[in-house]
């Protein structure tokens, strides 16, 4: 999913980095207007959560990822919908189209 940030879109506690977007209605791919998120492929369908939490390891980290997205800066996250919310297992600073590698 990718994002495009702006002022107030994002926020921490704690650990827990919170994106609150409007949900895109065409992929990503597109184009995405300020605080819209969308899948690459696809707009959200009616329904699908328009929050996402990530845990990064440290508060300080989550603070300044919020801080990079809320001043407007791009970011894509890989989620699976938790219910409420849809849960990040990765994010990456940019648009990214292939899931980073995990260095042991």
């Amino acid at each position: 999913m990718w994002c495009h940030g702006q002022q107030g879109m994002a926020s921490s506690d704690g650990k827990n980095l919170i994106v609150t977007f409007k949900a895109g209605t065409q992929p990503a791919t597109k184009s995405l207007d300020p605080g819209v998120c969308a899948w690459v492929d696809r707009g959200l369908r009616p329904g699908e959560p328009t929050k996402i939490v990530d845990v990064r390891p440290t508060p300080g980290e989550a603070r300044s990822t919020a801080g990079h997205i809320n001043s407007g800066m791009d970011w894509t996250f890989w989620v699976y919908n938790a219910g409420s919310y849809l849960k990040a297992t990765t994010s990456y600073k940019g648009k990214a189209t292939h899931k980073p590698q995990i260095m042991d």
